[in-house]
């Protein structure tokens, strides 16, 4: 059967954590990067994830603006992209071996965004020979409209750079374009997935059944361009909205992944 796995903040990854996981049958996790690299226990994330039998799927790299590859100035791009080559380096030492990143934080205004897509696409070559480097690969991932990589043809020149770059699809992030034809587009590069649901109006990091994509029709588009890969939630147990009767738990991200497999709209909760 396919991995399940949903998305935790390296700020509240606990034994706790992975034992709930475990307990309701997810088999995969994507650790999502927010801390300083040396305040983060990667040794004993490491230790969990076996213990608890969770594969660590993805690691997602820092996104927020101060660590974006994008920057107005060369000093602040230097150290931003220091900052993603150490944690690379700590979460490759544990044996991580996928990355994703994001191409760029909003890109404001007054900022020339062909100039913004050289330098992702400079700093996105060179993250991924470091990762090549030390076994691993570096998925980018498709953006809202207000970043790059806002649709299939940008992200795949912005991954165009360098053969060893690799695409994480995020379904709730295309607002240009559809599910069907983005991924026709990046078949060939596709090796992780946020899945989220929304309104086609922004981005809602939803319940997969909350929104207004259909699942069924998805999940065979997913099959039919031959992704095998993680069904990774980007959302976390806890999370609520007004669509939900109460927070989610872990066992609802295995149920509502099972409805998708077995060919159904999931239901809400």
């Amino acid at each position: 059967m396919r991995k399940i796995g949903i998305r935790y903040y390296d700020t509240n990854l606990t034994e706790e954590s992975f034992r709930a996981m475990r307990d309701g049958g997810m088999t995969a996790v994507e650790l999502c990067l927010v801390k300083e690299p040396d305040s983060l226990d990667f040794k004993k994330v490491r230790t969990l994830a076996d213990t608890y039998e969770i594969d660590i799927w993805t690691t997602h790299l820092p996104f927020q603006r101060q660590w974006s590859v994008i920057q107005p100035t060369k000093e602040e791009r230097d150290w931003a992209f220091d900052f993603q080559l150490k944690m690379i380096e700590r979460a490759t030492d544990i044996g991580c071996t996928r990355f994703v990143s994001h191409p760029s934080f909003i890109i404001k205004e007054e900022w020339n965004r062909e100039e913004c897509l050289n330098q992702t696409k400079d700093a996105h070559f060179r993250l991924a020979e470091f990762a090549a480097a030390r076994g691993a690969e570096i998925a980018v991932e498709n953006m809202i409209p207000v970043c790059l990589g806002r649709t299939a043809d940008e992200l795949m020149d912005i991954v165009s750079v360098n053969d060893k770059l690799r695409i994480c699809f995020d379904t709730n992030h295309l607002l240009l374009g559809t599910h069907d034809d983005f991924l026709d587009k990046v078949r060939d590069k596709l090796i992780t997935v946020h899945i989220n649901d929304y309104d086609f109006v922004n981005e809602r990091h939803w319940l997969a059944g909350e929104g207004k994509i259909d699942w069924v029709a998805l999940y065979k588009k997913f099959c039919e361009v031959g992704y095998e890969g993680a069904w990774i939630y980007e959302l976390s147990p806890g999370s609520i909205n007004d669509f939900r009767s109460r927070p989610l738990t872990v066992r609802d991200f295995y149920n509502n992944a099972m409805e998708i497999f077995s060919g159904k709209q999931p239901a809400i909760v």
